[in-house]
Formats: C-alpha cells, structure tokens, sequence
C-alpha cells in the first residue's frame, strides 16, 4: 500500500525519504488548533520513521557484510575439524585398549562432537555413519525425532495461540510445502474471522456498538465521496492545456498521470499525498483545511504511522538478518565489536581443535585422549546440570 509520503516501489530496500516540507504553519494572531498540531505532529513522525527504516535498514546491512565476511567461513571449519577430531578418536579405538567406561564416554564425546558440527553443515556418508556408528539412534532416525518434534510444537503454537486446529504431518522442509501451509493457516484465520462476524452480527448490538458501526460507516462514506472530490479538484488544477509554460505544462502532465493512477486504484493514501504537496507548493494554505479535510488526513496519517513502526520491527525478523539479530539492537559500533569478539573466538576455538587433532596425531595418545574426554565430560555435565534446574543470575 502506498501511503502519504512513500514512492519507493515494493519489495524493494528502502531508500532515503527526502522530507516532504507539509507542515502547517501557525499565523502570528491565529495559534494552531488541536487537530493542526496533532497534522504536524503525525507528519513528522511519519518522516522520522522513514528515516529511521532506512538507518536502520543500512545499518542491518553493514552488520550482515561485516559477519559474513569471516563468521561462516570460520564455522564451517570448526565443524569440519570436530569431525575430524571425533574420526581421530574413534580410529584410536582400534589400536588402543580401553575400558568399557572410557568407551561409553568416548561414544559420548564423539557424538557430541558431531552434533555440534551437524548444526553448522551437512553431514557426508562417513561423517553419518561415525553418527551412526557411536549412537543408540542413527542420523536420519534423530532428524526424523527433531522434526516430529518441530511439528508437534508448530501445531501446539497454533493450536493455543492462534486457534488454529492443522495437521502438519505432511508438511516437510521444501519451499513448496512451506506455502501450503501459509495457505492453511490463513484459510483458518479467514474462517475464524467469519465465524467471529456471524456471531457479532447475531449479538444483540449496544447503543455504544451501533455508534461505533454508524461512524465507521460514515468514515468509508466520507473517505469515498473524498476520493472523487480530490480527484475532480486536481484534475482541474492540474490539467495541461490550461498551462502556457512549457516546464510547468511537462510538470503537470506527470502529475496529473499519477493522480489518474491512484483515482483508478481508489488509492486515498496517494491521493492525499498529492493534494497537500500540491495545495503546500502552490498556495500555501494548509492552515485553511476544512476540519474535515483534516479529519481524513489525521486518519491517514495515523494508519501509516502504524504501518511504518510495524515495518520496522519487521525488519529484525527478516529472514535476511536471522545471523545477526541478536545484534540488531545494539547500536551499531557495539554490535561490530561484538562480531568481532565472536570472530575472534572462532578463531580460537579452529585453531585449539587443530592443535588437539595434531596431539592425537602422535603416537600411543591414549592419554591425551582420555584427559580430552573427561574433560568434555565435565563440560556436558556442567551444561546438563544447569539446563535442568536454570542458570545463576
């Protein structure tokens, strides 16, 4: 939807908004009315949220060159050396005795260690059959758990939330299957809202209620006659062959091919977006609006305020910046050191497991192995107790 001062195409990153200059201006004997300063007020928010969208909209994608850059470089081989550590240790199985506890841990850490990389990338067949080889489940057997539970927790969520009853065991990973479901649900939202209406309409209304429904009637009404009003006004003032200035006469025509566009898609928004601008560059008589006029202007105004502050708290949850997000509201140089912190212990954590990888490279490192193992133990132990009765504030 377009609205009163937008004219970036949709779909599109936002671009920088120049400000639009509509304001009312207060006479010196005369102060602004209410409804003059609440105008003002909503086009000025109006253009500092434009603003606003496209700082922040530039500054997620700062963020999203500077963590692309070196952070999934730098995960994949961490995952590709957790791999190769844990097919390190389960090959010392074979020249190495162990006791039967070592050996469970062995298994233990091992398949920890591919966890970790599998969420990172994309196991190969020796990488799932190592998998397979140290765990009570196979891979394809935990993928299978993992989505069945993903599904059970998405028809929940939309069961409870959203009132929404959908069997999901069809639905799998592909684009195609992702839209089918987007269809479903809506087509449940659709079916809720005209339940919902059928049983307002079947309520016997309050006097407050039938008022409600009378002015929003009258708002429809109003914004209707408006549209054609606004139309015929700008067509008259507009129209070409009643201008001798060439430029002027070019200027117009432009105009005028918008106001045409905007009148035929019974689009308001724009519309009103060309009445003021031209009513401010050409007479300077904002401050004369009818109440009225301004009533439906606020109106407007007050619909793209909302659209525009939903817009940009949308753009956190963009699919685009799902690496980043928990950056996104910190400001931007203390979301870059914070990337560059994670950077840097990437970096650490590659080259500690390439170190630990050439220590097991040795001969007879039964020990160093073993001290590695238990160590990990601890840690999952450490981790296990903690995501079972919280963390420490």
């Amino acid at each position: 939807m377009n609205t009163l001062f937008d004219d970036a195409e949709m779909g599109t990153q936002p671009k920088p908004k120049t400000s639009t200059g509509v304001k009312i201006v207060a006479s010196k004997d005369k102060p602004l009315s209410k409804q003059q300063q609440t105008f003002n007020r909503l086009t000025k928010r109006v253009e500092n949220l434009q603003k606003e969208i496209v700082s922040e909209s530039e500054k997620m994608e700062r963020l999203l060159k500077t963590y692309s850059e070196k952070v999934p470089s730098l995960e994949n081989a961490i995952a590709e050396n957790q791999i190769r550590l844990a097919q390190k240790i389960s090959r010392s199985t074979d020249s190495i005795k162990y006791g039967k506890r070592q050996l469970e841990n062995i298994g233990i850490v091992i398949v920890n260690l591919c966890d970790q990389a599998f969420a990172t990338i994309e196991p190969d067949e020796d990488a799932e059959a190592l998998y397979d080889q140290w765990s009570d489940t196979t891979y394809k057997e935990e993928v299978e758990m993992m989505e069945e539970e993903q599904r059970l927790m998405m028809e929940n969520m939309l069961r409870f939330e959203m009132g929404i009853d959908i069997d999901l065991s069809e639905m799998d990973s592909s684009p195609e299957s992702f839209a089918r479901m987007q269809e479903k649900i809506q087509e449940e939202l659709k079916k809720q809202k005209q339940e919902q209406a059928e049983q307002s309409a079947n309520r016997k209304k309050t006097k407050k209620q039938l008022e409600k429904e009378l002015h929003q009637k009258e708002e429809v009404t109003m914004k209707l006659k408006s549209l054609r009003n606004i139309y015929i006004s700008l067509a008259k003032a507009l129209h070409p062959d009643t201008e001798p200035d060439p430029t002027e006469k070019l200027r117009k025509e432009e105009l005028m091919k918008k106001v045409t566009a905007a009148y035929n898609d019974k689009d308001l928004p724009t519309l009103l977006k060309l009445e003021m601008e031209w009513v401010a560059s050409e007479s300077h008589n904002l401050d004369k609006m009818s109440d009225d006029k301004l009533k439906l202007y606020i109106s407007s105004l007050k619909e793209q305020v909302a659209e525009l502050e939903s817009e940009k708290t949308s753009l956190y949850h963009h699919p685009r910046f799902t690496n980043i997000a928990r950056f996104a509201h910190f400001s931007e140089s203390v979301a870059i050191l914070k990337i560059k912190k994670e950077i840097s212990e990437h970096r650490k954590q590659k080259k500690s497991l390439e170190e630990i990888y050439t220590i097991f490279s040795q001969p007879n490192p039964k020990k160093e192995i073993l001290e590695f193992v238990n160590q990990s133990i601890e840690i999952l132990d450490r981790q296990s107790f903690w995501d079972d009765f919280g963390r420490p504030f």
